[in-house]
């Protein structure tokens, strides 16, 4: 059964309708287990579940879940199963399915993890929900799952890309938002990428805060990140803004 799993790197070249392909074989294997009689464990449900979700399948990994879950199941699921599940649903960018998900893993009595929230969080980024990335952070904390550089990641690209009318007013603006997760993952000894400050600064030039944007870029060198091309041309904007600052914000007085 690991050999039906999706990781292979011929899996890539096949069609999705090759009869060859990882979740086909995995499918097949299972249906010939049985046949014979033999009853599978949750580890083979579940990595039957991951190779249907890594092709995309969803529908197929969901109905795994289903059997897994019905009442008088000899397998029932557990938070590996829920994930596999979840990031199916995430992958397809099948919200409502996702959503359903969690209802019944929470339902269940099967507590998340911090793998389900990254899940949720990345699917959250994909679809730019801005007000559910926000509540997962509230919620994970709240379960005292302690959020890492992955959820930060994802969190900070959703509030940073998120258009300005999904934002709940009062509260911080986009660019506040970015520049105080970043500074929160510091608290937290969180190791802050270049993604993390790309996304932030890439707020901040949006919402013309040069000034937030270099100090950004000064926490970055202290972190010993290098720069890219991208950060290069943001920090370049802002010492330009820096320089002409009273010319932009008041163009019509003369010194």
């Amino acid at each position: 059964y690991r050999n039906a799993c999706p990781s292979q790197e011929g899996s890539k070249k096949r069609g999705k309708n090759d009869l060859t392909s990882p979740w086909r074989q995995a499918l097949r294997y299972l249906r010939e287990l049985e046949n014979k009689g033999l009853i599978p464990d949750r580890v083979i449900l579940n990595a039957v579940m991951a190779a249907c979700a890594a092709a995309g399948r969803w529908q197929e990994a969901l109905r795994l879940l289903k059997r897994m879950s019905i009442p008088g199941a000899i397998v029932e699921p557990d938070v590996v199963s829920y994930n596999t599940a979840l990031s199916a649903c995430s992958r397809a960018g099948a919200w409502d399915a996702a959503s359903r998900v969690l209802e019944e893993m929470r339902s269940r009595g099967v507590s998340p993890s911090l793998v389900t929230y990254n899940t949720r969080m990345a699917q959250c980024q994909r679809s730019g929900r801005f007000s559910d990335a926000m509540v997962m952070m509230e919620e994970m904390k709240a379960a005292g799952i302690e959020p890492d550089a992955v959820t930060y990641t994802s969190l900070i690209w959703t509030v940073a890309k998120a258009p300005v009318y999904t934002h709940p007013r009062p509260g911080p603006r986009q660019w506040e938002r970015c520049v105080s997760l970043v500074d929160e993952m510091h608290q937290h000894n969180i190791p802050r990428t270049i993604h993390v400050y790309t996304a932030a600064m890439i707020a901040c030039k949006e919402a013309f805060a040069y000034k937030s944007l270099l100090r950004l870029n000064e926490n970055r060198i202290n972190d010993s990140i290098k720069d890219d091309e991208t950060l290069t041309e943001l920090v370049k904007w802002a010492e330009t803004q820096q320089a002409d600052q009273d010319d932009r914000y008041y163009p019509n007085i003369k010194s």
